[in-house]
C-alpha cells in the first residue's frame, strides 16, 4: 500500500508541477505547451479575465507549483493537499461548467481520484481540522502538545 501512496503522491505532484510551472510560464509569455487552438467562448472569456487581472494566473501557478513540489518530494503532503483543494475545486467546476469535453472531465476525474486516495491516506494529518471546537494552544487545560488534559478528579 506505502508503494500506491508514493505512486499517486508522485503522479498528482508531477501533474500540478508541470501544469502550475506552465501556468507561471503562461502569465510571463513563454508557455511550455500553447493554449489550445478554440475553446467555447465562456471558456475563453473567463481565461482572459484571469490573464486580463495580471496577478490570478501568476497567483494559480505558483499554488500549483508550490503544492506539486511538495508532492513530489513527499515533504509537507498534507499541506500540499490543503493548497491544492481549491485549485481541484477551480478545475472541477471550469471542466463541468465551461468546457465540457469529455477529455477534460477524464482527466479531472482522475486528479480527484488522486487526491482522494491521498486525503484519505494521509487522514490523520488532517484531524484537527475537522474537529468542531479545537482548543487553542493558550487553552488552559492544554498541554505542551496542544493537547487537552482532563481535568484532575
Amino acid at each position: 500500500m506505502r508503494s500506491t501512496v508514493v505512486l499517486c503522491r508522485l503522479l498528482l505532484g508531477a501533474v500540478f508541477l508541470l501544469f502550475g510551472l506552465n501556468t507561471l510560464l503562461w502569465s510571463f509569455g513563454t508557455p511550455l505547451f500553447p493554449p489550445p487552438p478554440s475553446m467555447p467562448e465562456r471558456a475563453a472569456a473567463f481565461q482572459h479575465a484571469l490573464t486580463a487581472t495580471g496577478f490570478m494566473h501568476p497567483l494559480r501557478g505558483a499554488v500549483e507549483s508550490a503544492a506539486g513540489l511538495l508532492l513530489v518530494t513527499g515533504m509537507m503532503v498534507p499541506l500540499a493537499l490543503v493548497l491544492l483543494a481549491p485549485v481541484l475545486a477551480h478545475v472541477v467546476l471550469y471542466h463541468a461548467v465551461l468546457d465540457p469535453t469529455a477529455g477534460g472531465r477524464v482527466f479531472t476525474g482522475v486528479l480527484v481520484a488522486l487526491a482522494m486516495f491521498l486525503l484519505h491516506a494521509y487522514a490523520s494529518s488532517f484531524a484537527g481540522l475537522l474537529r468542531l471546537r479545537p482548543p487553542s494552544r493558550w487553552h488552559p487545560r492544554a498541554n505542551a502538545a496542544g493537547r487537552t488534559v482532563p481535568p484532575a478528579a
